[in-house]
């Protein structure tokens, strides 16, 4: 890898790959969605016979990484309730001793 374009559009299309002297378009293992108007986004380096798909041995994907944090979630907000409820009993005890103390 020489360079990667950060920001780069979903779709590769073939004046981007111009643009930067593209010999090589890489993708993993997983299901590549098609872009807004149904198509493969990687259409034109496969034109090209530029595309190569490599294992990352990783099978992580936006989907999944969504289903974590959805999943883990209510977790997360039980456990700031749990501390939300311990810093209020902290703050009332604080202030009852301070009331008891004058």
């Amino acid at each position: 890898v020489d360079e990667v374009v950060i920001g780069a559009p979903y779709a590769v299309t073939k004046e981007m790959m111009d643009h930067f002297n593209v010999s090589v378009v890489c993708h993993g293992q997983t299901p590549v969605s098609p872009d807004l108007g149904g198509e493969d986004p990687y259409a034109e380096p496969k034109r090209q016979d530029k595309f190569v798909t490599v294992d990352s041995g990783n099978d992580l994907t936006t989907e999944k990484l969504v289903e974590r944090i959805l999943a883990r979630r209510l977790d997360y907000e039980e456990r700031n309730r749990k501390k939300e409820a311990k810093e209020a009993a902290a703050y009332e005890a604080f202030v009852k001793h301070q009331k008891e103390a004058a």
